[in-house]
């Protein structure tokens, strides 16, 4: 991944904050890399160009210089090219303003919307511009070249992190132990839903059982209002290698429970 650094000037209009300083230069010098770039792949007939990259902007505070993190995407050309089976679909605005939402909405960040004109829209959280998304003028794509659009965003990755909730990023310790599979298969009433099956599985012992999926699930014509279900209950301890013993204690409430909590039929295996 290739990093860019770009010097901002220190002047900068009156009352224009910092951000948009930073944002206004770092789109001008930055997309010049971009606007290349493009212009390169598509003089070797590679007309669809979905480009990111990080990298840093710097401005002058008194004798020392300022770290920004950017984040850049730009989109030209086709998201589907056209093929027998379809049309090619051109990239636009709004597929890059839904990458953008995206990319916010994955991380939880509360963020509001500023249409500035049809061809910016600015992406504020906690009252500060987050991201920032164009379309390249026209004018400026004739001197690259480039006859197609060119949709770009900018993100304040700084901010970015820093809008991040510590509780978004659940670490857990791995195990240094061996954990051990068990498969259990039930016959059961039409009406019983298999996460009804896993919430009663997961009650017997929250602690070591770590996951239960849905291996099979399969109704058959000669049993009416009848379906059976096969999980795998993945059972691990933190502490200690589980003995066979427990093992087969926790496999046995698990099919006792089942059986007299769901009305179930034990399948053989």
């Amino acid at each position: 991944m290739t990093y860019f650094k770009t010097i901002v000037p220190k002047r900068r209009k009156k009352g224009r904050s910092i951000w948009w300083t930073i944002v206004m230069f770092g789109i001008i010098m930055v997309l010049i890399l971009y606007l290349n770039t493009i212009s390169y792949n598509i003089n070797r007939k590679n007309t669809s160009n979905s480009l990111y990259e990080f990298g840093s902007i710097y401005t002058k505070k008194g004798n020392n210089y300022q770290e920004k993190k950017v984040l850049g995407i730009s989109l030209n050309g086709d998201i589907v090219k056209k093929s027998w089976l379809n049309k090619a679909l051109p990239n636009n605005f709004f597929y890059l303003k839904n990458i953008v939402l995206n990319i916010i909405k994955r991380f939880n960040i509360d963020f509001s919307e500023k249409i500035v004109d049809p061809d910016t829209l600015i992406i504020e959280a906690d009252n500060k511009g987050l991201c920032k998304i164009i379309t390249i003028p026209h004018d400026k794509l004739i001197k690259h070249g480039i006859k197609s659009p060119v949709f770009y965003a900018t993100f304040d990755v700084d901010l970015f992190y820093s809008l991040i909730s510590n509780d978004f990023f659940n670490i857990k310790t791995i195990s240094k132990f061996p954990g051990v599979s068990r498969d259990f298969s039930f016959i059961l009433d039409d009406e019983i839903l298999n996460s009804d099956i896993k919430q009663t599985i997961y009650s017997i012992d929250p602690v070591l059982i770590k996951r239960v999926i849905l291996n099979d699930s399969y109704k058959s014509e000669k049993t009416d209002n009848k379906k059976s279900y096969s999980f795998s209950v993945y059972m691990e301890s933190n502490l200690k290698t589980l003995a066979e013993k427990e093992i087969k204690n926790i496999s046995n409430k698990i099919i006792n429970k089942v059986i007299k909590k769901h009305r179930a039929v034990l399948r053989d295996q």
